[in-house]
């Protein structure tokens, strides 16, 4: 389905092309000067915004999906350190936090620790409650 965005960029368009070729004919009386700079020059311009529109929005669901990947990945592994708390499992606890802590490895090393504050807590919690060994 086509974001509203871009439904409205297409009705536009479709608006702009219809004015430009009344506009033409109303100036050069000729049907083939009008198809000549149509084609040439209008037709042109708006397939340039159409796709330049695509691509914005095509990148903006790409950037949200993945984002929604990546918080989805966080909140596994914090639940699998609270599975292990019930179980009363350590290890469970500890590889938990381990892959969460490799997983936002990259986040450490360009030091955006305010954004890695809140993915660690909960985990942080689950490991005083069972203790790293047991």
């Amino acid at each position: 389905m086509l974001q509203p965005p871009i439904i409205i960029i297409i009705i536009i368009i479709i608006i702009i092309n219809t004015l430009n070729i009344l506009l033409l004919l109303t100036i050069f009386h000729s049907a083939n000067c009008v198809l000549f700079l149509y084609t040439h020059l209008v037709q042109p311009t708006c397939i340039f915004i159409l796709l330049t529109a695509l691509i914005i929005v095509v990148v903006t669901i790409d950037s949200e999906w993945i984002k929604s990947l990546s918080d989805d990945a966080v909140k596994g592994f914090q639940r699998a350190a609270q599975i292990g708390v019930e179980l009363n499992e350590a290890w469970i606890v500890v590889n938990a936090a381990v892959y969460l802590w490799n997983y936002t490895n990259h986040m450490l090393t360009q030091q955006r620790f305010r954004e890695v504050v809140p993915i660690y807590t909960p985990v942080l919690e689950t490991l005083k409650e069972t203790g790293h060994a047991g």
